[in-house]
Formats: C-alpha cells, structure tokens, sequence
C-alpha cells in the first residue's frame, strides 16, 4: 500500500499516515510513512491530485497493490487481506473524524 498527499495539506497527510500506519503486513511498504508528492519524482499523481487540492479538497491517492506483484496479487484475492486493507482505510478516516469532530 502506498498513500500519496501533496505538500501543505497536512489532514490529507495525517489520514495518510494513519493508513499506510495500520496497512497489513504484507503490504506495507519499508516505511510506515505515506508518501509526499512532488512534481519531480510522482508527477502523475500530483496531475490527479491538484485540481482537488486547488478547490480546498483534502485529498491522497491511495495504490493498495499491484496485480503484476505475486504476493499483492494473491492478496488481493483472498477476502481477508481485503477487509485488512479496508480497515486501514476506515482507520484514517476515523482518524480524521476523532481530530476534526465530523
């Protein structure tokens, strides 16, 4: 799992950390930190992000496997690692909501 945020959207950041945080182990990346986009090295996901950041829209962009990975692909087809990635991302957003009352 992979969660991208751009720089100076710090809820967008703490909702990304929170979930790359509780991503199950297999995967999780090095790093328990998501990602910061920058125009030099993740070009693509700043181009998907900043119309979204411009209008005022905390925003990442999550990448939860890759089907060309033998162990993302075979997680990603068991009902269990699913509701594992699920719960990350239902971990963040509650993050979010405990933070901001919403």
């Amino acid at each position: 799992m992979m969660s991208f945020f751009l720089a100076g959207d710090t809820i967008a950041a703490r909702v990304a950390n929170e979930m790359q945080r509780m991503a199950p182990q297999g995967f999780r990346r090095r790093s328990d930190s998501a990602i910061m986009a920058s125009e030099k090295v993740w070009p693509r996901v700043v181009n998907v992000l900043t119309p979204y950041r411009a209008r005022g829209i905390p925003c990442m962009l999550l990448e939860l496997g890759f089907a060309t990975n033998e162990t993302n692909a075979m997680l990603l087809n068991t009902p269990l690692a699913r509701h594992q990635l699920l719960g990350s991302i239902l971990a963040g957003l509650e993050q979010l909501r405990y933070e901001y009352g919403e």
